[in-house]
């Protein structure tokens, strides 16, 4: 039976045959490979075209450039908010102290979680935090407590706290105790207080053995103190 010849153009391939030292996966594939009778010869890239031939078939058909998908332009946001709207309504009936900033508009008591629950949700702002919000309502807004208020806000909303990730330092690995060989070599003790008294008594030291658990119970009429235990 003839060999089939494969031309390649991984030139490291050739070696496999001949190499005396192999590792464990070239050991492998040298041992699949035993099943057939083929015969390695290597190819430039350069010249191994025929290979390209069927993965970059050339086309002699213009093919049209593929249009996008977004207008060159696009209004990704309204010019006006509804809420500058709703807060000038609410000002013909309520029109503030008159003593704040000129170019900005009085939020009425009843408007203002509002106007923090649009710049904290809104699209364009996605659940900045204290500083952001505060800063995108200033732009427009203004009321006395608008610190105080976007403050807590902002610290209440159950998404940002779903989203924030803990300060806290990761949980120490486990490290369990010995196992014991015999019994009474390692035992463990603790204390119950708070009881009811009973001739005197209201505490109770608890001595178990690690290895058989068996459990020793003793009355004390009072908690030890550090230097008698």
């Amino acid at each position: 039976e003839l060999p089939f010849v494969i031309r390649t153009d991984h030139k490291n391939l050739i070696y496999l045959k001949e190499a005396k030292r192999l590792n464990p996966r070239q050991f492998r594939w040298s041992l699949f490979f035993t099943r057939f009778n083929f015969v390695l010869s290597y190819r430039p890239g350069s010249k191994n075209t025929k290979p390209d031939d069927l993965s970059r078939q050339y086309t002699s058909k213009d093919e049209a450039t593929p249009g996008t998908i977004l207008p060159p332009f696009c209004i990704v946001a309204g010019v006006t908010w509804t809420i500058r709207e709703q807060v000038l309504e609410a000002l013909k009936v309520d029109p503030g102290p008159g003593n704040g900033p000129t170019n900005k508009l009085f939020v009425p008591q009843e408007l203002r979680g509002r106007v923090i629950h649009w710049a904290h949700t809104g699209r364009f702002s996605i659940h900045p935090g204290v500083g952001r919000t505060l800063a995108l309502i200033r732009r427009t807004f203004w009321w006395p407590s608008i610190f105080k208020d976007v403050r807590e806000y902002v610290l209440a909303c159950h998404v940002c706290a779903q989203q924030k990730g803990t300060n806290q330092l990761p949980a120490g690995l486990l490290c369990p105790l010995p196992v014991p060989s015999r019994p009474w070599s390692h035992i463990a003790i603790d204390f119950v207080c708070g009881l009811p008294s009973s001739h005197s008594f209201n505490t109770i030291l608890t001595i178990v053995d690690r290895f058989s658990k068996a459990c020793h119970l003793v009355p004390l009429k009072a908690l030890p103190t550090s230097a008698v235990t």
